[in-house]
């Protein structure tokens, strides 16, 4: 478990647009489906290790019981595009920030809203790095799967930031549902420096800056039996 943590926590520090279409897949981003007996769903995540998959915390929740779905039930599809993906692995594991799992408030929730899933094998897949955000740098770029567009990488390549707080970001991109979890670029290093965390009331994505992940300490959440 610390080996796993420390692992982690390594890996994270070595005008208004519409989505439009971003030609062609990427490996390491890919579709997080989840399907149980009641429903089927999905978000978007980002390949940071071989084995290991950033998305949003909220996707790996199940709306009925307010619990962690089963990881065996979750499958990362990577580089998926258009009914096709360069492999499917399934979860074996999910790892949540502390108190994400305990909090009450939907604000809480949104500051701690990071997840791993630890998957079942490794790919061979080079995965994405993850740095800090540049003080200097506004404008970045984000690629996600909606539920409007589900079969192809919808984002935008200017997302202009508007305000900044409790490490959440606000820009200007327009964001829709699936596309949680999708990772949030740096324009000037292509590294994935948030992911796409909410929504607010105009539609424009709120990003949780990675940069504040160190802060909080993590726990595992492991199942093998559907808890849904």
């Amino acid at each position: 478990m610390k080996k796993l943590i420390n692992l982690i926590f390594f890996i994270m520090f070595s005008s208004f647009i519409h989505s439009v279409a971003v030609a062609g897949p990427v490996d390491w981003i890919g579709r997080v489906n989840y399907a149980g007996y009641s429903h089927r769903t999905h978000c978007t995540g980002a390949l940071i290790a071989p084995d290991m998959v950033l998305t949003a915390a909220h996707c790996l929740i199940s709306t009925k019981t307010g619990k962690p779905l089963d990881p065996g039930n979750v499958v990362f599809r990577a580089g998926y595009h258009l009914g096709e993906s360069k492999v499917d692995v399934r979860g074996r594991a999910f790892v949540f920030m502390k108190g994400y799992l305990k909090a009450k408030t939907s604000s809480e929730k949104t500051m701690l809203d990071a997840s791993i899933i630890v998957l079942e094998k490794g790919l061979d897949i080079r995965p994405a790095r993850l740095s800090a955000i540049d003080g200097s740098e506004n404008t970045f770029a984000y690629k996600g799967y909606s539920l409007t567009k589900p079969h192809i990488l919808t984002g935008s390549d200017t997302c202009n930031r508007k305000s900044e707080h409790a490490g959440l970001l606000l820009v200007d991109c327009e964001a829709k549902q699936g596309q949680s979890g999708s990772p949030v670029i740096s324009k000037s290093n292509g590294n994935i420096i948030g992911l796409i965390v909410a929504i607010n009331g105009d539609g424009e994505a709120i990003v949780l800056n990675i940069a504040g992940l160190d802060k909080f300490e993590t726990q595992l959440f492991h199942s093998k039996a559907p808890i849904e």
